[in-house]
């Protein structure tokens, strides 16, 4: 490994960690536009491990699942991280769902 990068491993363990609630908040804005930039610049893999472990799960809620949408309708991401994303939109929209229906409730 070169000096600066991290491993495959090292990524995953930092992308898992990075969400810690609204400690990073300011950093959501821009992780969709980041994950798109990181596919269109030939680092497909690191953007699938952005999508894959460090995807903002604890922001469950109608901006975050539009911004995704948003990145899924530019047309910038290809193949299986496209498929990924959406998944994770996905899943993102039913908690958010889930989270808004609690709130209605309570």
């Amino acid at each position: 490994m070169q000096s600066g990068t991290l491993s495959g491993y090292e990524l995953a363990a930092t992308a898992q960690g990075f969400w810690q609630a609204d400690l990073l908040a300011g950093y959501l804005p821009r992780y969709f536009a980041a994950l798109a930039g990181a596919a269109a610049a030939g680092a497909a893999d690191l953007a699938r491990a952005w999508c894959r472990h460090g995807f903002p799960h604890y922001a469950a809620d109608a901006a975050t699942v539009r911004a995704g949408e948003q990145c899924l309708e530019t047309g910038a991401l290809g193949g299986s991280l496209r498929r990924l994303l959406a998944d994770r939109v996905e899943d993102l929209r039913r908690a958010a769902a889930v989270r808004s229906a609690q709130d209605g409730a309570g």
